[in-house]
């Protein structure tokens, strides 16, 4: 209910207030349910992720998951997809990652993806939570 832009950089070191050189970005699907639909399919099997989107963050997101052909059902919101940011830091192998917030869904989208989930067919074997939740309005 809360999918990401995943967006990891490497640098060599991250210094406060210095500006820091970092790798092309790399992006990746993300957010809790997505994850689980990705390793799902990695893994041989079959996985439908329901999730909100918005905005170009969220177009991205859909680019990429047809890209690893993972099954998805979007519906679209008034707020943008979140972005998560990971820096990896090479000389000391550390991992630095920032996760932003996600939309506040109005309680009629979060009805909408709920019956996106009940509309499934055929109705799946199992339904998987996972990750954070949006707040409702």
């Amino acid at each position: 209910m809360n999918p990401a832009l995943d967006i990891n950089v490497a640098t060599v070191r991250v210094i406060p207030g210095e500006k820091l050189r970092c790798t092309a970005p790399c992006y990746d699907p993300g957010g809790g349910d997505i994850n689980v639909a990705r390793a799902v399919r990695l893994l041989g099997g079959d996985a439908i992720a329901v999730f909100p989107i918005g905005g170009p963050t969220g177009v991205e997101l859909e680019q990429l998951l047809k890209e690893e052909n993972v099954a998805y059902r979007s519906l679209a919101i008034a707020g943008l997809t979140r972005e998560n940011f990971t820096v990896d830091e090479r000389q000391t192998g550390w991992q630095f990652r920032f996760v932003m917030a996600g939309p506040t869904l109005t309680a009629f989208e979060q009805e909408r993806c709920l019956h996106q989930i009940s509309s499934l067919e055929p109705k799946p074997a199992y339904i998987v939570g996972s990750g954070s939740l949006s707040s409702a309005t």
